[in-house]
């Protein structure tokens, strides 16, 4: 177990130096942020064991970044685990009740997709859907990082974001998938949406407090109410175009104050104050 740690924490490390070279030699800006904890729930895809091991390579996924992903159990072991825990709930609910679980099989796999940073291991990840596990009821199957996907940043007109050289930036989209089995050991669903949407407090928490990140924003502290969903592509987009307005607007600033200095040494009057407030006012990014 411990080898296994430094196994994987060198893999996290280990795509950071590899992107940076690839950027290096192409012209293109690495954008790095620092995730914000977020878990989202939705039912399994039927090929999502194969999907994590990557056995079933998608296209948006870099098969040279492959060999620094993690996974817990390959693809015929998280099935073969999968067909035990059903085999299991199945018996032990009709031992109860005398009748059949009439959940569907589509609906019995549910997977957790986890923003992680790279420093993150899969044994943090297997910490996080141990809590999980334990505070509601569902029972893992598989956990699994992604060190290998990327894409270009695009604004909301479908536009390539550029850096200040002109050139395109790529984001690295670190992310870990949790795949759970619904059924506790008895057969009984532990997982019905409407009542996870209401949890989703108690998820971000646990993701939050297991992997040492800073908790997501929580709407209904706020009183506000939470944006509709996006993609993770969609995401990573908004919060990239966000981290770089912020750049822009705290440069804007320091130099809004300089020139507010120099205006006081020059003796300025209240119409040159107004003029470079309506300026800073003209060229301040927009939200």
């Amino acid at each position: 177990m411990k080898q296994r740690f430094f196994d994987d924490l060198f893999k996290a490390r280990k795509v950071r130096q590899m992107n940076e070279r690839k950027t290096a030699i192409n012209n293109i800006t690495l954008h790095t942020k620092i995730a914000k904890s977020n878990v989202n729930f939705a039912f399994s895809k039927p090929h999502i064991f194969y999907h994590n091991t990557r056995d079933e390579m998608p296209s948006y996924a870099l098969s040279e970044l492959k060999e620094l992903n993690s996974c817990s159990l390959s693809s015929d072991e998280a099935q073969n685990k999968f067909n035990g825990l059903l085999a299991e709930a199945r018996k032990n609910y009709y031992e109860r009740t005398k009748q059949k679980i009439q959940t569907k099989d589509e609906k019995l796999r549910i997977s957790a997709v986890i923003n992680i940073n790279e420093n993150h291991t899969l044994a943090d990840v297997e910490r996080v859907a141990k809590k999980i596990e334990e505070k509601f009821g569902i029972q893992v199957i598989q956990c699994a990082i992604h060190r290998d996907e990327r894409h270009f940043l695009k604004n909301e007109n479908d536009e390539y974001v550029l850096d200040e050289r002109g050139n395109r930036i790529w984001d690295l989209n670190l992310h870990a998938h949790i795949e759970f089995f619904a059924l506790d050991k008895n057969g009984i669903n532990r997982y019905k949406k409407r009542d996870w949407y209401k949890m989703g407090k108690e998820l971000q928490d646990i993701g939050a407090s297991e992997l040492g990140m800073e908790r997501g924003k929580d709407y209904a502290k706020s009183g506000q109410k939470a944006p509709k969903g996006l993609n993770r592509r969609q995401y990573a987009t908004k919060r990239a175009i966000e981290d770089r307005q912020k750049v822009k607007i705290k440069d804007l600033n320091a130099i809004n104050n300089e020139l507010r200095e120099h205006l006081k040494q020059s003796g300025a009057n209240r119409s040159d104050y107004a003029k470079l407030e309506q300026e800073k006012k003209r060229i301040t990014p927009k939200d």
